[in-house]
């Protein structure tokens, strides 16, 4: 071929015309006429190869099929396998390149003459060995190998066997219709929470959207922070515009699940199941299908597995197996499943605050434990275990030389155990615990996990089930011995959360009982962390249940009234006693007070603070505070049984 102009890096023009090519926008651009002047011979226009669509050969638009691919990096290995996942998308752009004019008037010859357009539907044969190969990704991509390899070799040695670049498999004529839509489902819950300020009231029902999917046995799985205080659901079919009514079967909050059921057997014309798969590989690709913010129709994003460890479930407070993923997660994705190679690899649940690109989705393993227990349960789902232990990592060589712990011993100092658990009376403070089921605890606490991965050993609780017996083999007074331990629920002196019920209260001569919790607590807005009473948060952040049934009860706040005059500035204080007997819960103290033969009511709360009350002014004056507050009943429903 003829030489190109002199001072003409030759290697850069040939890239950077490539990646022009490859967007679709060779025809016209001032680069590809300048690329033209340097290299006729590298334009020869051929025909399209009998492999590609027809549709590809008669366009000449920049959104054709061909002029516009994923930008998705690829290996630079000729051998490596077409991507599956290849999107077609027209506004698509490859990562590292530049405008077009910029970079024809730096390359550009000084006598480059115009050049008339090529034909439509023209391929260009062209070379891409250059120091911007790793900026051009697309020159590996499924559609470039089924071109290239049905090309003849060029005087430059590229196309045919000589590029060694291996055919591709035929690619989808559309890539969305491999993909599950149908089974996944747009949910509409109308939720109204409990007011914890004034339990006796509800706060205005609002509505939120999100994700579900269809599985066997002709049920919808979703999130459970979708429907949890829910009031009404429905559900709408992709493609469909009637919307059911639907049930919730069951509801784990521990693990952000739930059930549903449609009775509408015309709801299940058309649907068919997602099978569950497997815990994915890291850096595998899988996309999440639903029904985000920002528009009404389905939503698929596509991304890759970027870790699997124990993560913060947001909506139960507890600490379970969780998948992230780089695919967009929004509001209303939640529920969705994350589906590879046509099966379900966990469904979608929460993302990072503040973090880009990290989404989580539960993964099999904690949806399967929900699906056996809700149905071997049904209706009262038990939830995950936990043993009743804090403990501490052992890395330090003198505490192990402490403990008497060999060379050969590895594992974690057990520092606590609840007194309300499963664990108290077989493990003790100060054991090492090295073992559990003969699964090996290293001195950081993690134990092995797949192929080189490590994870923190309460992964192992996880995968009990209530009641569930374990063989712990400790290290006591560097004695080895082995102890059975039942997994038990977890009891918390301060609930974490309280979804689908209403809060207890006992209101008594104005005085408003009830128990802490950290929805209660949330009920200072936003910055409730530091704006709630620092005495009541830390007793909801320290606080350990001793004895079984234990509450923390407090006056939240008082209804003014001459009964309770000098009281009205009181609240947010933790009942310690009434009548000299300390309280253990709401209900004990409800019981208390009718039961009571006193003349008056003495109430002692923290900070030394005594509230006494006639008990006769306090029986007769009730009803007419409720009256003039407008509170229906003095004692909420669970509490009226006594």
């Amino acid at each position: 071929p003829p030489p190109p102009p002199p001072g003409t890096n030759t290697k850069m023009l040939r890239s950077l015309l490539w990646g022009r090519i490859a967007r679709g926008c060779a025809q016209h651009s001032p680069l590809s006429r300048t690329a033209a002047a340097a290299f006729p011979s590298a334009l020869s226009p051929l025909a399209p190869p009998a492999s590609c669509s027809s549709s590809c050969a008669s366009s000449s638009s920049p959104s054709s099929s061909c002029s516009s691919f994923s930008s998705s990096p690829s290996s630079s290995s000729a051998s490596s396998p077409p991507s599956p996942s290849a999107n077609f998308s027209s506004s698509s752009r490859p990562h590292g390149t530049t405008s077009s004019s910029r970079l024809s008037r730096a390359f550009a010859p000084p006598s480059a003459p115009p050049l008339a357009p090529p034909p439509a539907g023209a391929f260009f044969s062209l070379g891409h060995s250059s120091p911007l190969a790793p900026l051009l990704p697309l020159t590996r991509s499924p559609l470039h190998r089924r071109c290239m390899s049905s090309l003849p070799p060029d005087e430059y040695g590229v196309g045919g066997p000589s590029d060694n670049v291996p055919p591709a498999a035929p690619l989808p004529s559309s890539y969305i219709e491999q993909l599950p839509l149908d089974p996944v489902v747009k949910v509409y819950a109308n939720l109204a929470q409990p007011n914890y300020f004034l339990p006796w009231q509800m706060k205005a029902s609002h509505q939120g959207t999100g994700s579900g999917f269809v599985i066997e046995g002709k049920r919808i799985l979703t999130n459970a922070h979708i429907v949890a205080d829910q009031k009404l659901v429905v559900l709408r079919k992709f493609g469909s515009a009637t919307k059911y009514p639907a049930k919730v079967e069951a509801v784990g909050h521990d693990c952000d699940l739930a059930l549903l059921s449609v009775a509408d057997p015309e709801f299940w014309e058309g649907l068919y199941p997602l099978e569950l798969g497997d815990v994915p590989d890291l850096q595998a690709e899988c996309d999440v299908i639903g029904y985000p913010t920002g528009g009404d129709n389905i939503s698929v994003t596509h991304g890759v597995v970027s870790r699997i460890e124990l993560q913060p479930y947001a909506h139960g407070s507890s600490n379970l197996l969780a998948i992230q993923i780089d695919a967009a997660i929004n509001p209303g994705n939640s529920g969705g499943p994350a589906v590879r190679n046509g099966k379900v690899a966990g469904v979608a649940f929460q993302n990072l605050h503040g973090a880009q690109n990290i989404g989580f989705i539960i993964p099999v393993p904690v949806i399967e434990h929900f699906l056996k227990d809700a149905e071997e349960n049904k209706p009262n789902y038990a939830g995950f275990g936990f043993l009743g232990i804090l403990c501490q990592p052992m890395e330090n060589p003198q505490m192990r030389e402490y403990f008497k712990m060999d060379s050969h011993h590895s594992g974690v100092l057990v520092t606590y155990v609840f007194p309300v658990s499963r664990a108290e009376g077989v493990l003790k403070e100060n054991d090492i615990l090295m073992k559990v089921d003969d699964i090996e605890i290293a001195n950081d606490g993690t134990i092995a996990f797949r192929d080189r991965e490590r994870i923190f050993f309460n992964y192992l609780w996880t995968k009990r089930y209530m009641g569930d017996v374990c063989t712990a083999t400790i290290l006591r007074d560097g004695q080895e011995m082995k102890l059975e331990v039942e997994v038990g629920p977890v009891e918390q002196l301060v609930p974490a959360h309280s979804y689908d019920k209403y809060p207890s209260y006992c209101i008594t001569g104005g005085l408003v009982f009830t128990t802490l919790s950290m929805p209660y607590l949330q009920e200072y807005g936003e910055d409730w962390f530091n704006s709630a009473p620092r005495k009541l948060m830390g007793t909801a952040m320290y606080g350990v249940m001793e004895k079984p049934d234990e509450e923390v009860v407090i006056l939240s706040h008082v209804l003014s009234d001459e009964a309770n005059m000098g009281y009205s500035n009181l609240s947010n204080l933790q009942l310690k006693k009434f009548n000299g007997e300390n309280i253990l819960n709401l209900r004990q103290l409800v019981t208390l007070m009718r039961n009571s033969k006193d003349d008056y009511f003495r109430f002692d709360l923290e900070e030394q603070t005594v509230i006494i009350l006639d008990a006769k002014v306090v029986r007769e004056g009730t009803p007419t505070i409720l009256e003039k507050y407008s509170i229906p009943h003095a004692l909420s429903a669970d509490l009226r049984d006594e």
